[in-house]
């Protein structure tokens, strides 16, 4: 009987722990890991540009302490990015971080979802983007719907990451931060969708326009802008209602010229026949050699296009527009169907009409039409060659503020030691031995040469290129003015020189800001080898850096944040196109000298005291050119970069001294371009050049500040030596003449 339950005991015992063992198994085969990793623009990614890397997290199982951590698969973990979050039982988590485009075509990419140990949770390796190239336009798209986002012809071009590309972004997926936009070269926003963008993404998209982005928003419905404060404020003009309006062909003769015109309520004229546009457009570009948008009429693959009769004389639903500071981009009638406006360092272009529907939905050129709003030059449809080559401005600011403590060892010095070495070890000790006759020496003699040298290698190294911990800082900051106060956007370039092989840390506390390393461009395969682990904060960044003995090595970070006016300008335009300028000071230092960019010509002050203001007239003619100084300063440019990666040779030619004229001049550098059309001169970030601003109309105003930093220092370590200098550049709009 005992035994008889004990046995059943015994049975329920382990049937109780097959259940439990059951339910624990099924725990865990049910408690998964969702990790979902979305990069770029619907997978686009831009060589030499930030791009958003979007993660979504669903845990169903316990809770525990993450890292995200991403790193491109080449380089390991070696440039690991890496977000720290928690994961409660049964959440969902979605974030962006930023990314730079620097792995080069073909790159891939690996993330992996750690716990608090180090244990890898889930994985997603050799995540595999579609690489755009540097000079390729990309549009993001947040279309009504993802079959009717908007698309372009195809290029008849022999590099396929060339061809101009349609990213569409869902709005849960749109980012957050402004730099992570920067790739974009215009952002196609339906206003349907708007209403559905949060606080962060509202303020992101904004922050990126004023900073020199391109928003083209189609309005479906008045409403859709009229109860969004933050989208209202873009606006150049009142949307009131919606009215049929009939078409009689304008949006075909658009595509085949369509320059624009002011807005007025003068009748729209009739469409001109084709061939005489173009001898019109001919006229006006041998009149205007200069005027891109001009020039791009000239043999305009779209006069080839031939007019959709049906869609023709279609009827379109038009918002009623009244316009403040717009500019009619196209009109029927006096009614406005496309405008556009400025702002800031941006442009807002306004479609009054929907794409998404009928009867533009079925236009057989809707493709040529969005790529004439994306203003993608005709160069770019048909091109002779593939262009290759380009260096990185990144070069030239490490040439600026690379530490002068390290110096490098001359060629004729190197060969010199290399011939006394080889006489040493060969004939002079053969000579040596054979005369005291003790040939077996040999064994003793040549260990000891080789250490010998060996020590003096070392000795003449530590010479030259032993020194202080040294941290040098150079910030070019766009003053986006906003209201009573401004947005700063900027470029800070760090050179840290380390006398030993160690590890660094640096950080900022700015709302939005990152941090890469030294961007090589197309001739250095387009990577960055900076030993960096970076961890992004919900506000700024901590990173570590590996730098080896006796090397300077670039860091580059970017960020916005909110500041007030350093300066105040007033520009007014009066008869004989004389523009006259009135500057104030508002810091409590002195600033300068200042460069007033206008017209291709560039207008020198010395200098603006502290509080103080200065009145100028500048005149048509009045100061040098733009070009001369720009080609002046950037001559030496692309043989200082060369130099600068040069381990042996002349030190100093690897240097640019010239901090102030060289980092305006680095400004402009398209103002020169290439000589040969099929090779770039230069890469740089999106919107860091400014000549295209003057090329609109605007005036550049460039402002040095010496000796100070636009941040709190990036610094967390102690540097014996730290030099810093802040650009602070502000575009001002010129009125029309006589206002």
């Amino acid at each position: 009987m005992k035994t008889f339950l004990f046995s059943r005991s015994v049975r329920r015992f382990i049937g109780l722990s097959c259940a439990l063992l059951s339910l624990f198994y099924s725990q865990l085969v049910h408690a998964e890991i969702q990790f979902d990793v979305f990069l770029g623009y619907e997978g686009l990614v831009r060589e030499g540009a930030w791009f958003p890397i979007a993660v979504e997290i669903h845990n169903d199982g316990p809770s525990f302490d993450a890292v995200f951590e991403i790193s491109p698969a080449y380089l390991g973990n070696s440039q690991a990015r890496r977000v720290r979050l928690e994961l409660p039982s049964n959440t969902r988590k979605r974030f962006f971080i930023p990314v730079f485009g620097a792995t080069g075509r073909m790159s891939s990419w690996n993330a992996r979802l750690l716990d608090s140990k180090g244990k890898v949770r889930a994985e997603r390796l050799s995540l595999r983007p579609k690489d755009v190239a540097w000079e390729a336009h990309l549009l993001g798209a947040v279309p009504r719907s993802f079959t009717t986002a908007p698309t372009l012809p195809v290029v008849k071009t022999p590099q396929a990451e060339s061809q101009p590309q349609v990213g569409r972004i869902a709005t849960d997926l749109f980012p957050d931060n402004p730099i992570t936009l920067e790739a974009l070269s215009a952002l196609y926003l339906n206003s349907e969708k708007a209403i559905d963008f949060k606080a962060p993404q509202q303020a992101a998209l904004v922050a990126w326009v004023h900073s020199g982005g391109h928003l083209v928003l189609a309005i479906e419905q008045p409403s859709d802008v009229n109860s969004l404060p933050w989208l209202k404020q873009l606006i150049p003009g009142e949307i009131q209602g919606l009215s049929n309006v009939p078409m009689k062909g304008e949006l075909d003769a658009w595509l085949k010229d369509g320059l624009g015109s002011k807005l007025s309520s003068e009748s729209t004229p009739r469409p001109e026949d084709p061939t005489t546009a173009r001898n019109r457009a001919r006229k006006r570009n041998v009149e205007n050699p200069r005027n891109p948008s001009l020039a791009a009429v000239v043999e305009n693959p779209r006069t080839t296009v031939t007019a959709d009769s049906v869609f023709a004389n279609a009827t379109l639903s038009v918002a009623h527009f009244i316009p403040t500071d717009a500019k009619a981009v196209l009109q029927r009638e006096g009614t406005p169907l496309i405008v556009s406006a400025n702002r800031g360092a941006g442009k807002v272009t306004l479609i009054l009409f929907s794409p998404e529907r009928e009867p533009f939905k079925s236009w057989k050129n809707k493709a040529w039409f969005w790529a004439k709003i994306m203003e993608i030059p005709e160069s770019t449809w048909f091109p002779q060659n593939a262009r290759y080559g380009g260096r990185s401005l990144d070069g030239v600011f490490g040439a600026m503020i690379d530490s002068r403590q390290a110096s490098k060892l001359p060629v004729p010095w190197l060969l010199g030691i290399l011939g006394i070495y080889l006489i040493v070890i060969g004939p002079f000790d053969h000579y040596i031995l054979k005369k005291i006759n003790r040939q077996m020496l040999t064994w003793i003699t040549f260990p000891v040469y080789v250490l010998t040298f060996s020590l003096l290698i070392y000795f003449i190294g530590y010479k030259l290129r032993a020194g202080e911990t040294e941290w040098n800082e150079l910030h070019v900051v766009d003053i986006l003015p906003r209201g009573n106060g401004a947005e700063w956007r900027g470029h800070t370039f760090a050179s840290l020189y380390s006398p030993a092989n160690a590890e660094y840390q640096i950080g900022s506390d700015q709302p939005h800001s990152t941090v890469r390393g030294e961007y090589g461009g197309v001739w250095m395969g387009n990577q960055d080898t900076t030993k960096a682990r970076v961890e992004q904060l919900g506000k700024g960044f901590d990173a570590r850096i590996f730098v080896p003995v006796w090397t300077s090595q670039l860091l580059v970070t970017e960020w916005m944040q909110p500041g007030a006016m350093p300066i105040t300008v007033t520009l007014s335009v009066g008869k004989d196109d004389v523009v006259e300028l009135a500057l104030h000071n508002n810091l409590s230092r002195k600033l300068g000298p200042l460069r007033i960019v206008l017209q291709d010509r560039i207008h020198t002050v010395e200098s603006l005291d502290a509080n103080g203001s200065t009145h100028l007239v500048l005149s048509a003619g009045s100061g040098g050119s733009l070009q001369s100084f720009v080609q002046q300063q950037s001559a030496e440019f692309l043989g200082k970069i060369e130099n600068r990666q040069r381990a042996l040779g002349d030190a100093q030619g690897g240097r640019i001294n010239n901090l102030i004229d060289a980092s305006m001049a680095a400004c402009f550098t398209t103002a020169v371009g290439s000589s040969n059309p099929d090779v770039r001169s230069f890469v740089y970030a999106p919107g860091f050049d400014l000549y295209r601003l003057t090329q609109r109309g605007d005036a550049v105003l460039l402002v040095w500040d010496a000796n100070q930093g636009a941040t709190t220092p990036l610094n967390k370590f102690d540097a014996r030596r730290t030099q810093k200098n802040t650009l602070l550049r502000l575009v001002v709009p010129v009125p029309a003449r006589g206002g």
